[in-house]
């Protein structure tokens, strides 16, 4: 479990495939009610590889050069929100 306290990115290194590995990333803000995102392990490490590639192609277009964008992978809050309460990808 990974959590948060204000809307932002999931700090989450890619993790070699485990048909049994799940993540449930928590938002607990201080002024509102505690929210769950539910996301399984294949789903993760797509979206790391996708964010990565983004970060270079946001490098690129700035031309800055793109050696660091691998050093801090994770899952961003958008991401994130289309997983909320999907406890149903859980095993029973």
């Amino acid at each position: 479990m990974k959590g948060l306290y204000r809307k932002n990115f999931w700090a989450v290194s890619r993790k070699a495939v485990q048909p049994d590995l799940f993540y449930v990333l928590a938002f607990v803000p201080d002024d509102a009610a505690n929210r769950f995102f539910i996301l399984d392990q294949a789903t993760v490490n797509a979206e790391i590889d996708a964010e990565i590639e983004r970060a270079r192609e946001r490098a690129a277009s700035k031309g800055r050069a793109d050696a660091k964008v691998e050093s801090f992978p994770g899952v961003g809050w958008r991401f994130a929100e289309g997983f909320e309460n999907a406890w149903r990808l859980l095993p029973p």
